[in-house]
């Protein structure tokens, strides 16, 4: 990737990663303020964003024409806020910069000896950083290992994920110590979005409940005091409960309370180490197929002089970003993310911000910001409405990675996180955007194609947000039907 060159000050800034980074002198107040701007456009977004809902809430709007690149309106613009999810898009457009649309990662199984139908030492797997790599993915390898005549392995599963560093929680992910699965570890051969599926299956009254993982694995241990009673409503006093904690180099889950009959709960756990959670599901896979595995699951490297069983090649990178944006998939976010490290050297979470940030000048954006991880996450990131509408005007001027940037987002009123908003009015199907929700923030960054032709960036970004996040999200699907209205005269 083209860069300008950094100053060893910013350098060791963004190592820090919790530092606010200036990358060129700030854009003023009235560049983002001002523009010739349009006064009926105007007021119909002030009376909006005048609204007492927003009386103690840190506001941050600005809309951009993309063709001209020509402030429209701004309020408290250049100001960085929590964008949540929003960030996101930084990291789709930042992989497309980097690798292209077309960029696919490869994940390999090896064998280090064979002897007829047996693989007398080790299987290795070579973990690529694809973040899509799923169970499916590694049944057809432990397939193609079958179909080479293998039906027995006398060393041990070793995961190679050097690809990446040991570094498997995202940056600020430590802010909290939450067990979902949006709160997901990542590594260079991590498979399943890094996360469980627990059934949890009542039986008859009186006896235990069913569990069972999806993916099927011995990875997670079950330690369960749950119990069938005949009831709902004696279920109800002391409902199921189902953790996920550490347990050594595994995950536990913990299951206790009570459910009924007609009960039951499914839910999904984030798995502590993600190389160890692959090894456990490609035995699984091996076994499935008829193949024993002798030794144990372990992390290292690849050796040389192996024998390629088989290869795996991931979704390309357009079908990737579309995953991550339109359904807000925080695991793929951080795998994607680090992948801006990948080189020669395992990728670090320094590494990937410093391209990051790279990329963010590279588009023009000015001012200080905060970028911390790919996801979103937590207390992590802050970036101005301005400096959002900045990358959506560059990217307008890259027809190598437009198309497939614009289409990862989610469409107004049809799918992703869009689906239920916006279904009628002038923005339904022409609005595109990338929503973000925290506690206390609430943020959508996108752009409408006008019946005019016309191009409109937006970013509303809401922070120290009260209640529910609906409220915030019909005031910002107003604003957003205003501009396309606006745009449409």
């Amino acid at each position: 990737m083209q860069t300008r060159p950094f100053s060893p000050n910013l350098l060791l800034l963004i190592a820090l990663s919790c530092a606010s980074l200036t990358l060129s002198p700030p854009v003023s107040a009235q560049d983002a303020e001002g523009g010739a701007g349009d006064p009926a456009l105007k007021g119909r977004l002030d009376k909006l964003l005048n609204d007492s809902k927003l009386s103690k809430v840190k506001v941050g709007v600005h809309v951009r024409d993309l063709d001209s690149g020509e402030t429209l309106y701004g309020r408290n613009a250049d100001t960085p806020l929590n964008p949540a999810s929003n960030i996101k898009l930084v990291t789709a457009a930042a992989v497309l910069d980097k690798y292209g649309p077309g960029h696919t990662f490869t994940t390999e199984l090896h064998a280090t000896a064979t002897s007829g139908d047996t693989i007398t030492g080790d299987l290795v797997l070579k973990g690529g950083g694809d973040p899509f790599l799923l169970w499916s993915h590694l049944l057809e390898m432990a397939e193609r290992a079958r179909r080479k005549g293998f039906t027995r392995i006398k060393g041990d599963i070793v995961i190679d994920d050097t690809v990446f560093d040991d570094a498997f929680m995202p940056p600020a992910f430590d802010q909290k110590s939450e067990d979902s699965a949006y709160r997901a570890s990542v590594s260079g051969a991590a498979a399943e979005f890094g996360a469980l599926t627990i059934n949890v299956t009542p039986r008859g009254a009186g006896e235990k409940p069913r569990i069972t993982f999806d993916p099927p694995n011995d990875y997670a241990t079950v330690q369960s005091t749950a119990v069938v009673v005949k009831e709902k409503d004696e279920a109800r006093k002391e409902a199921l409960q189902i953790k996920a904690a550490p347990d050594g180099d595994r995950t536990a889950i913990q299951i206790s309370g009570k459910t009924w009959p007609r009960g039951g709960a499914t839910v999904r756990k984030r798995m502590d180490n993600p190389s160890l959670y692959t090894g456990y599901l490609l035995r699984r896979a091996l076994k499935l197929l008829g193949i024993t595995v002798e030794g144990k699951i372990r992390r290292g490297p690849l050796p040389g002089g192996t024998r390629l069983l088989a290869r795996h090649t991931s979704y390309t990178m357009n079908y990737n970003i579309a995953a991550m944006q339109k359904w807000s998939n925080n695991y793929m976010a951080e795998m994607l993310f680090k992948s801006l490290d990948m080189g020669d050297a395992p990728a670090t979470w320094a590494g990937a911000q410093k391209a990051a940030l790279a990329f963010l000048e590279k588009a023009g954006v000015k001012g200080e910001l905060k970028l911390t991880n790919g996801s979103g996450l937590y207390d992590a990131n802050a970036l101005s409405a301005a400096q959002f509408t900045q990358v959506l005007y560059y990217l307008q001027r890259r027809p190598d990675i437009l198309p497939d940037f614009e289409s990862s987002f989610a469409i107004a009123g049809v799918d992703g996180t869009l689906k239920r908003r916006m279904k009628s009015g002038p923005a339904n199907t022409v609005a595109r955007g990338k929503t973000g929700t925290l506690s206390g923030v609430v943020t959508l960054t996108g752009y409408v194609q006008t019946l005019k032709g016309r191009r409109i960036g937006f970013s509303v970004l809401f922070n120290d947000t009260r209640g529910g996040a609906w409220g915030y999200r019909r005031l910002q699907d107003d604003l957003v039907e205003a501009i396309t209205d606006w745009g449409n005269k």
